[in-house]
């Protein structure tokens, strides 16, 4: 609950929409609840990677609402209708948000074959984060730009905030640094193959273990003091 509410109170300084926030926010408890009925077709615990993997997916949620809202509304504001903006918006950006998806699913679904207890541990895991995935993106696909042709219309001029000269200002920065790095392409690959080589070079050197170093395999046992005395008048000899 507290992911989803941060998440929300940091959507609407960027969006600068009300009803924008409104769509984005909606779209979370709605993948989360077609994550519930997976798992629970599924007989998936809440437990701590499910509750791990549903903690990882709420920025991946997000990002699906606000990705498709700021695309339509931005062509609400270049003078579009909304249903129109809504069509050309979400078209424009489908493949990219498709690929997006199945990206991240390939990458958590290689856990599922792993077999022995690894795999029972990681199995319920993998399918969460997927399912998530999945339904974030039908949510995004379809319910999202409704909403966006119901609610959203043309922002009134404003005066800029703080916050938005701030945001205007990163902005600009990073043109300039695309730009220069536009202009050095070969200083840029050589540096990220450098960066590959680098973490290739120190996997060796990180430690590797099925639990963690903290975990000591201690076991406390708390025994309650009135079934003691029942086990012991239990125990005693009939006579």
């Amino acid at each position: 609950m507290g992911a989803i509410v941060l998440a929300v109170l940091i959507i609407y300084p960027f969006l600068r929409s009300g009803w924008g926030t409104l769509i984005s926010a909606i779209a979370i408890p709605l993948s989360l609840l077609g994550t519930f009925i997976v798992m629970a077709a599924l007989d998936f615990n809440l437990e701590t990677l499910t509750l791990l993997a549903l903690a990882l997916i709420i920025g991946i949620v997000v990002d699906d609402a606000i990705v498709d809202v700021e695309n339509i509304a931005r062509h609400v504001e270049a003078g579009e209708p909304p249903k129109r903006a809504a069509k050309i918006g979400t078209e424009e950006i489908e493949p990219n948000c498709v690929c997006h998806h199945f990206f991240h699913c390939g990458g958590v679904f290689t856990h599922c074959p792993v077999g022995g207890t690894l795999g029972e541990f990681f199995f319920p895991f993998a399918v969460t984060v997927s399912a998530a995935v999945i339904v974030s993106l039908l949510v995004a696909r379809t319910l999202s730009p409704v909403l966006t042709v119901l609610w959203l219309r043309p922002q009134p001029q404003r005066s800029p905030s703080w916050f938005s000269r701030c945001l205007d200002t990163l902005g600009d920065g990073y043109q300039r640094v695309l730009a220069w790095s536009l202009g050095h392409r070969w200083w840029i690959v050589a540096l990220a193959m450098a960066s590959l080589i680098a973490g290739l070079a120190i996997i060796p050197l990180i430690p590797q273990g099925f639990v963690p170093t903290l975990d000591r395999g201690n076991l406390t046992l708390f025994f309650n003091p009135l079934l003691q005395k029942l086990l012991g008048r239990c125990l005693l000899p009939q006579g």
